[in-house]
């Protein structure tokens, strides 16, 4: 039996293909759509135990996705960071309890190689927003290419409310230093567009109301236009955690 939300949607079915964005390299304060949620289990180099869900995100300008970021939410029964994504992506079970179900396992065979995964698929074409710091860039063991690493700092609603505070329908007082601190790291220099290139419209943190810092450009434009400057419009990793699904 197949349920669908009360709610219907446009677009069942339409994933997101990251492979050729451009890598995010900015912190910021990200609306982003979530393209896909891998189930990780393993050893620590500590020896301890460790279990999360890799995110692939999309970051959006108006809807349409411009950037990718990768980011993990450890599994516990103390990870705020997912008890929110479970909120602000409305996962619920039939009790309306904030849920996370089991991860599905998929595999098959693909251009003569055998692949296997464990997706949670509650969460794709999700849309959240993302608070992140980047950490730098790190090298593939398997490839030898550079990517870009990020801080989860937490999930917020537009307004930069936590989920507490947005199911009360209460002031945005948790994360206000955070996002000071992530609008004040935007970069303030736009770039002219290159030939070929249509600027862009104004980004994700211009439409929203901003309760603390208010921007010439949100996050996602400045990003975007300092990458453009720097010559940095390009996909440099293919590291298999940004490749599509094979299905």
């Amino acid at each position: 039996m197949q349920t669908f939300n009360s709610v219907p949607k446009d677009g069942l079915g339409n994933f997101i293909n990251t492979k050729n964005l451009p890598d995010c390299t900015q912190s910021g304060i990200y609306k982003c759509r979530i393209a896909n949620a891998t189930y990780n289990h393993g050893t620590s180099n500590k020896g301890n135990e460790f279990s999360n869900i890799s995110l692939t995100l999309a970051v959006l300008n108006h809807g349409e996705p411009c950037l990718k970021l990768n980011v993990s939410v450890f599994i516990s029964g103390t990870s705020q960071e997912l008890q929110d994504l479970l909120y602000f992506t409305n996962s619920k079970d039939a009790q309306g309890n904030l849920y996370l179900a089991d991860p599905v396992h998929k595999e098959g065979d693909k251009d003569g190689k055998h692949w296997s995964i464990d997706t949670f698929d509650q969460f794709i074409n999700k849309d959240v927003t993302a608070m992140v710091t980047f950490q730098g860039m790190a090298v593939s063991a398997k490839t030898g290419a550079q990517y870009p690493t990020f801080n989860l700092l937490g999930f917020c609603s537009d307004t930069y409310q936590s989920a507490a505070e947005h199911y009360a329908n209460a002031p945005a007082n948790l994360y206000k230093q955070t996002v000071n601190k992530l609008l004040g790291q935007a970069p303030r220099v736009q770039a002219q567009p290159q030939q070929g290139y249509a600027p862009q419209a104004p980004a994700y943190a211009q439409q929203v109301q901003q309760p603390y810092a208010p921007q010439a450009q949100g996050p996602v434009g400045q990003a975007y236009a300092q990458m453009q400057a720097q010559g940095q419009v390009v996909n440099p990793d293919n590291k298999d955690l940004n490749d599509p699904l094979p299905f």
